[in-house]
Order: C-alpha cells, then structure tokens, then sequence
C-alpha cells in the first residue's frame, strides 16, 4: 500500500482492474443494492413477478388425472381416451401450457412417487416399480437412473441419511395410498 498526499492509502486489489465501477467520488457502488437493483429490472422486464396464465381445461384436468391414477395408467393413450379428445390434440396443448409432453410428465409424477417410497418405507424395487406404475423393476431403475442419475439404491443410501420421520397424517396418506 502507498500513502497519497492527503493521506489517504491506496489499496491494491488482487484483480488487474476493479471487478465493479467507481462511482464519482471514486468509491466502489455499493455492489449488494446494484446487483439487488438489476434483479428487480430483470424481473420486471421478464414479467417474472406476474402471475402464471391459468391452464386451460384439458390441461388442468390432465394433470389431476396423472397425479391420482399414476399407477394405474398405461399412457398418453389411456389419458386421451379418458378426457375423450385425440392423443395429438393432449400432446399438442399440454406441452404448449405446461413445457413437456404429458408421457414426460407422467413419467416424472411416477419417479417422485418412487423416490417417496424409497425414502420412507423398505419396499423391494418390485414392490415400488408395481405402486409406481412401472412395468417392473429393471424398468424402474432405468428410468429412475435416466432421470435422476442415480440408481434406486444409491439415491435410497443417500437420502436415507437425511430422511425425516413422516408425521401421523403422511403414515395415513401414504397407508392409504400404497396399501
């Protein structure tokens, strides 16, 4: 460090400029509010802070079917036949509302349920593949290590770790659920 004439020392920062402007009395901006402050404007021009356009009815009604009858649907087939519209017509306006086509969704609604199971209950990979929905369990560690790169085995080993105790109403839900 150097001393100027008026006393004040000179920092030398590690870096071969400052990574952030000085403002005009040479000090650093305070880079807490401005990064805070680029947010906000990132938000608001992205229209982040709004709220989601509501789903329309077909999709709506698609997702409560996959998340109550996972188990027992065979597929996009079944579902499309079960909303009495085409398996085009679901494809196309579910993934056009919610992202991924609803054979995706179907398939990520079945691995959470796999992953619940795992982690609170000592159920054989047959077991869950047949709560699941899955054909079976080669199936099941299949997709399961394709979506979460990990096998059942090795996800139950390390979320086993940090797995909490379910409360009196989720031993309920889930007795009624899988049982």
């Amino acid at each position: 460090m150097s001393s100027n004439a008026d006393g004040r020392t000179d920092r030398k920062y590690p870096y071969p400029q400052r990574p952030w402007p000085l403002s005009e009395g040479g000090q650093p901006y305070d880079i807490r509010a401005a990064s805070q402050l680029a947010f906000a404007l990132l938000c608001e021009l992205a229209g982040a802070d709004s709220a989601a356009p509501p789903l329309p009815p077909l999709v709506e009604a698609a997702i409560e079917d996959i998340r109550q009858n996972y188990a027992g649907l065979y597929g996009v087939e079944e579902l499309s036949e079960r909303l009495g519209v085409s398996k085009s017509h679901l494809v196309r306006t579910f993934t056009a509302a919610v992202g991924v086509p609803p054979g995706r969704y179907l398939t990520t609604v079945r691995v959470e349920a796999a992953m619940r199971l795992l982690l609170h209950r000592e159920y054989t990979l047959d077991v869950i593949a047949s709560l699941c929905g899955f054909s079976g369990a080669n199936y099941l560690c299949r997709v399961f290590k394709k979506e979460t790169g990990q096998s059942p085995a090795q996800w139950r080993a390390l979320a086993g770790q940090t797995a909490r105790p379910l409360s009196p109403a989720e031993s309920q839900r889930e007795q009624a659920l899988y049982i």
